[in-house]
């Protein structure tokens, strides 16, 4: 009888073999080349802030829009082998993608603001006025 060593409790690798991710959170379709960058999103104040993981991509290959609450950003992304060469191996994910995020209605599309630099896509979408909070003052009677 031969032993296998399993590792029951193992949290990050059972998630990214149940999400197929081809790494840190690149998520790869199975049987296919279809992909979606990794993102994280957060809230600071008055702003809501996706970041995008977009390494190899120039700033013309990519488009952002913000549409009846989803935030849609597109790209495509090829890498060919230098003229010559062939591949033995081949992990980087290429080809088209388009990743949509429902944001809600609550920011201003005017507003939003998007910049790339180091492999990052940062988008910020600034919220209305109207769905911020404030302080009420309270009068006495």
């Amino acid at each position: 009888m031969q032993m296998i060593r399993t590792r029951p409790f193992s949290i990050a690798r059972d998630f990214d073999a149940l999400f197929q991710t081809g790494g840190r959170g690149t998520y790869i379709s199975p049987g296919t080349r279809t992909w979606a960058p990794g993102v994280d999103v957060y809230e600071s104040g008055s702003s809501l802030t996706v970041r995008y993981e977009l390494a190899g991509f120039a700033v013309d290959d990519l488009e952002v829009t913000l549409e009846d609450g989803v935030l849609t950003v597109k790209g495509e992304r090829t890498l060919e082998a230098p003229e010559g060469a062939e591949y033995r191996r081949s992990e980087l994910a290429r080809g088209a993608f388009n990743r949509s995020l429902r944001v809600g209605d609550g920011f201003d599309a005017d507003e939003v603001k998007a910049s790339y630099s180091q492999g990052l896509l940062l988008v910020t979408l600034e919220k209305r006025p109207e769905v911020l909070s404030r302080t009420i003052e309270v009068e006495a009677a």
